[in-house]
């Protein structure tokens, strides 16, 4: 098996890949779906991918993301494979990944199995953020991460500094089993929708909501979906994406200055795979 290394240009080229191959899986199966988070904003203001990213964002209302889930686990396009706690072991993300067969992508964290995965996007659930305004959504989806990123993140750092810390850990050893962990995390994992949707005021993706209040929408803005252009072909955007790119970004239409253009995401490698 041999390794070769990928430019940024080859790797966005894969990411195109795997955004159409997932938009023809959609229309196949009537799955409702939208560019989020940074390749919305890629959408809008470069019609693709933003140039130095290397990543691609897609969300989907809960009850579309569970539909979803079980399809593409079981029938994958050609060429591709999901990676999701359901049926990848090692792997911890509360969210799907899609990724192409035969490329390889080397992650710095343990969430993934260490022989990697291939190179891939996100597919984010929403979720229902309860409250009457935006300010009491906000409240909802900043208590929930936290509350598992950091058994998350305990169970892969493993950093135990005080006596009260490494006793708590010593008492806990089971929660180390791997059947253990799937089980805790799965369920960890299905907190998060315990408000639907269609039920709330506002929505957010409450499982991976990183950014917090910046995440928090108004339901109403994903009612109807657009088509834009997307590289070669048009792909699904919410027809209010101005409000939900100005509550994410700020004034969006301007490029950060040129010192900023970097990806935020963090790699080890990514590669293609020849026999």
């Amino acid at each position: 098996m041999k390794k070769i290394k990928l430019s940024l240009g080859e790797h966005q080229r894969i990411i195109y890949e795997l955004l159409y191959a997932i938009d023809d899986f959609c229309n196949r199966y009537n799955i409702r779906y939208f560019l989020g988070y940074g390749t919305l904003l890629g959408a809008v203001r470069h019609h693709g991918i933003i140039p130095w990213d290397d990543d691609a964002d897609i969300m989907m209302e809960r009850e579309e993301y569970e539909r979803f889930q079980e399809l593409i686990i079981k029938n994958p396009p050609e060429g591709f494979e999901a990676y999701s706690i359901n049926n990848t072991a090692g792997y911890y993300y509360p969210f799907i990944k899609f990724g192409k067969k035969k490329t390889l992508l080397i992650e710095p964290f343990g969430y993934v199995p260490s022989k990697g995965i291939g190179i891939n996007i996100d597919i984010f659930p929403i979720d229902g953020c309860p409250g009457n305004d935006r300010e009491q959504a906000c409240i909802y989806a900043r208590n929930y991460f936290p509350r598992y990123f950091n058994l998350l993140n305990r169970r892969f750092i493993n950093k135990y500094k005080s006596r009260r810390e490494r006793i708590y850990h010593l008492f806990h050893l089971s929660y180390h089993l791997p059947f253990v962990q799937k089980r805790f995390f799965k369920r960890l994992y299905k907190d998060a929708s315990q408000y639907s949707f269609k039920e709330t005021k506002y929505y957010s993706c409450i499982s991976w909501s990183f950014s917090g209040d910046k995440n928090v929408h108004a339901c109403h803005l994903i009612d109807s979906i657009i088509k834009v252009p997307f590289g070669d072909r048009p792909l699904p955007i919410p027809s209010g994406y101005d409000e939900i790119l100005r509550e994410e970004y700020g004034d969006y239409m301007t490029p950060p200055p040129e010192d900023k253009r970097k990806t935020t995401h963090q790699h080890g490698g990514v590669y293609c795979i020849e026999d």
